[in-house]
């Protein structure tokens, strides 16, 4: 990539950053969006495409029972409170193994660990909030964002800006060409003195080439310092959009949705860095052998595309069913009981409780810490907590 090039890019990245995220969520968009929409699910609730991916027919089964199961509860839930809800994802995998010369396998049902199925739903707790965030998002927020887009294009296309740049590029682009030619007509004669050690010439290679390094540099960090100058009004309208997308989103998520995700027979909950996210206090939750709320002080807008992140509203819950270290580790996860014998987790030795056996749920509820509440005060969790094998 040449200077030019380069320097053309520096322009147009921010509109390109600018852009990305809306149109990002605008791809996934469904009925319910700007709230989450759901995620393919076909390769966790297709038999065959279970199958493809290594998952016997007793987790399968285990699987469909789970979904059924997990559903009612939360049907009898949500009910009670007039809330509606819809599956968000679903996620599984299977264990295969490579006999000598042959194509994978599945492992075979009795030395098969504990089968992870994870299952998220989104709870919507209040219509009229989905529909003002919905209206704010194709109204409002869209026409800021258009005027940070339009800050943003009236910079970069300044008769004088672009003339000035033009100017620095093909400046940097010259001394890259006299450095391309320099290198090439003393190539032959540096490595001849780098082989005989020639300190002079060594030297006066380098200090040629420096020279030119130095110029190339010199008209680059103009052209950038140039583009930062012109761009920084523009900078600021962005800075000001984000901020109040940002409070606007956490507001209308907190508003109107729960995300939740059952996690079964997990080995580890997710872990947090205590510089971002805080434990508040922890939950009384029937049937549960751990339960905490979690603050985070830097909301990720991303998590969105993880699964297993919990970083996009600033509050969420975590509840532990079944035996769990509860002694978190250094990156203050919890660690399955299960865990601890390493005969439980190998391919070779026949396990004593089948995988399709419920052993460990961990249950993650994303929102706001009222409606966290209401949702727990709601959900049959002695229910969920039977379904751990005794």
């Amino acid at each position: 990539m040449n200077i030019k090039t380069r320097n053309t890019l520096i322009v147009f990245q921010f509109l390109l950053f600018l852009l990305w995220v809306p149109d990002r969520l605008h791809a996934q968009e469904c009925p319910q969006f700007p709230a989450d929409c759901p995620e393919d699910m076909e390769s966790v609730q297709d038999s065959t495409a279970c199958i493809r991916n290594f998952i016997v027919a007793e987790e399968i089964s285990m699987q469909n029972y789970l979904r059924y199961y997990i559903t009612d509860l939360l049907k009898e839930a949500t009910a009670s409170r007039h809330w509606s809800f819809y599956p968000f994802a679903e996620e599984a995998n299977g264990i295969s193994i490579f006999p000598k010369d042959q194509d994978p396998v599945p492992l075979a049902f009795p030395l098969r660990k504990p089968h992870v199925f994870d299952i998220s739903f989104i709870v919507l707790v209040n219509q009229d909030s989905l529909h003002a965030w919905q209206n704010w998002y194709n109204q409002d927020m869209k026409e800021q964002l258009t005027k940070s887009t339009q800050a943003y294009q009236q910079a970069a296309s300044d008769p004088a800006f672009q003339q000035t740049q033009q100017v620095n590029m093909d400046s940097a682009n010259y001394y890259v060409t006299l450095q391309t030619r320099y290198v090439t007509e003393h190539m032959a004669e540096y490595q001849k003195a780098v082989v005989n050690n020639n300190q002079p010439e060594i030297k006066k290679y380098e200090a040629g080439s420096k020279e030119l390094e130095d110029k190339i540099d010199y008209w680059t960090n103009k052209s950038n310092a140039k583009t930062e100058e012109t761009l920084s009004a523009a900078n600021k309208t962005y800075q000001d959009f984000t901020a109040y997308n940002r409070a606007k989103t956490i507001s209308f998520r907190n508003a109107c949705m729960l995300r939740i995700k059952f996690s079964v027979n997990a080995t580890l909950t997710n872990s947090y860095e205590p510089s971002v996210t805080q434990p508040v206090k922890p939950l009384n939750v029937p049937g549960s052998s751990f339960s905490l709320l979690l603050h985070n002080s830097q909301r990720d807008e991303k998590a969105i595309f993880d699964l297993n992140q919990f970083t996009r509203n600033p509050d969420y819950a975590i509840i532990l069913f079944g035996k769990w270290d509860l002694n978190p580790d250094q990156s203050h996860g919890y660690h399955a009981r299960y865990t601890a014998d390493i005969k439980n987790m190998d391919k070779q030795t026949p396990k004593k409780i089948g995988s399709d056996k419920i052993q460990t749920v961990a249950m993650y509820v994303e929102g706001s810490p009222g409606y966290i509440d209401q949702l727990l005060r709601s959900l049959n969790t002695r229910k969920l907590s039977s379904l751990i094998i005794k």
